[in-house]
């Protein structure tokens, strides 16, 4: 290839789309006449198809940005909706956190919720041994703050009932779901002349199962941050009853001390008018903690000291829940001093206490010893847990 052809070549483009000047244009076509070559490059320019931009639909281009668009406000929209949820839930916990009002939710509330879930979770699978350690010690503790000295085998024995129960009542039964839910409840205590108000978190534990039944439980955080199970009742269908179930776990979850009831109304000397006035304090022990098959008697027993023979009760002294090994039974001892007007008589008595209440101690176990009193003190005293009267 000579010079004038390299010069030739480089012009071509510019020959091509008319960019050159005349005289170089004329300078082309004359060496273009007599170069083959020169004038193939040319040809072959002229037959190569051009590059063509392709220019978009305005119409779907308008479409496309609109459909973005759109996407975007809903994306924007929904975004908006689930941060005004987040600051409205936080804003009603914050409330609930702060004012403790009842029925609110609040932080304190949601947590209790997903711990209480996690016991009732326990108790559906049937891990009693695992249940019973989320239960509070307060259930060991008195008011003086006095431990029980056997609180871990009766803690074993809690065990060993609720597995009995569940294998009884609940074994077998398919759980369809478990959930929990805490609020405020506010409440009045009276202390003296001051009524202040109090405010606790119950949290309710709800287990159903496939047959239709479900068992409520109601939960109260303790001082230890462990938990007491108020209450355990079932919503049955006609071919349910499992409400012995809800028993024991209401059993092993209360103090194991002997009710404060029972020594008011055997220590304080009420009349017939008392009871006349407050019906419910003489039937405390027949409809609280005593087996069925013995509610009347008692009833008759306690009615019979104030209410026709005149009899007193000076003393009332009950033991700390003892364990009997032997026959793996939780008992309190007691002691009654009577006095009529001619002497005074003691009477103890063991008093063994399961998960359907205070059983009322047998002939054997009660202990009489008179001192000058007449025989209807010594009869009264025996016929207090229905004995022969």
């Amino acid at each position: 290839m000579n010079t004038k052809c390299s010069i030739i070549e480089d012009l071509i483009p510019l020959y091509k789309e008319c960019l050159c000047s005349e005289d170089t244009a004329a300078m082309v076509r004359e060496h273009l006449e007599d170069c083959e070559n020169c004038r193939r490059l040319l040809e072959d320019m002229d037959n190569t198809p051009e590059k063509k931009a392709s220019v978009p639909d305005e119409s779907k281009v308008f479409r496309k940005v609109k459909k973005k668009m759109k996407r975007s406000k809903l994306k924007i929209a929904l975004l908006s909706v689930i941060l005004l949820a987040v600051i409205g839930g936080l804003g009603v916990l914050s409330f609930g956190q702060i004012t403790h009002m009842e029925g609110l939710i609040s932080f304190d509330t949601m947590i209790q919720s997903f711990e209480t879930y996690r016991i009732a979770k326990l108790i559906a699978d049937g891990d009693m041994e695992a249940y019973a350690a989320t239960i509070s010690d307060e259930a060991a503790v008195d008011a003086n703050f006095n431990v029980l000295r056997n609180y871990d085998e009766i803690k074993n024995q809690n065990i060993i009932s609720l597995n009995e129960a569940f294998e009884k009542y609940m074994k077998g039964r398919e759980v369809s779901h478990v959930y929990s839910f805490g609020q405020y409840y506010r409440e009045f205590v009276t202390s003296s002349e001051i009524a202040q108000p109090s405010c606790a978190i119950v949290n309710t534990a709800t287990i159903r199962y496939k047959d239709g039944t479900s068992l409520e439980l109601n939960f109260l955080k303790s001082y230890d941050g462990k938990y007491i199970c108020t209450t355990a009742y079932q919503n049955t269908g006609d071919d349910y009853d499992v409400s012995d179930f809800g028993d024991v776990i209401r059993f092993v979850n209360s103090p194991k001390f002997f009710p404060d009831g029972m020594a008011d109304v055997l220590f304080k000397k009420y009349n017939k008018e008392y009871f006349e006035k407050f019906p419910d304090r003489k039937t405390f022990l027949m409809t609280s903690w005593f087996i069925d098959e013995k509610k009347d008697s008692i009833n008759e027993g306690l009615y019979s000291y104030y209410a026709e023979k005149g009899f007193t009760i000076d003393k009332f002294i009950c033991s700390e829940l003892r364990f009997d090994k032997e026959s793996s039974e939780m008992y309190h001892d007691v002691l009654f001093e009577g006095c009529d007007d001619k002497g005074k008589a003691l009477m103890t008595a063991k008093i063994v206490t399961t998960p359907e209440g205070l059983v009322p101690p047998t002939e054997e176990d009660i202990r009489i010893v008179a001192d000058g009193c007449s025989d209807e003190l010594v009869a009264a005293l025996r016929s207090l847990f229905g004995g022969n009267r």
